[in-house]
């Protein structure tokens, strides 16, 4: 059976902060990093327990560096690096 609820219930990052406030019902999003940060676990819960989350690092042009991550709903991520 296909889940038809994909939508997050929570999201949060170490050394980033969102680009916008976490709505239900989105599903990308992107975040502001400080310069000295070299990298940054994610932390993102589901509604759904079949549903799954991944993450993924792109620098300013849009080019992927690192993953895209399997993550678990509600827990941290490994450090994801930013350089």
């Amino acid at each position: 059976m296909l889940n038809s609820n994909a939508e997050l219930s929570s999201l949060s990052f170490t050394s980033a902060s969102l680009n916008r406030a976490f709505e239900r019902g989105v599903t990308t999003y992107s975040t502001v990093v400080p310069h000295q940060a070299q990298a940054t676990s994610v932390t993102a819960a589901v509604y759904d327990s079949r549903s799954t989350v991944s993450a993924a690092v792109y620098d300013g042009n849009g080019t992927l560096k690192h993953g895209p991550v399997a993550l678990t709903s509600g827990q941290a991520s490994p450090e994801l690096p930013l350089r």
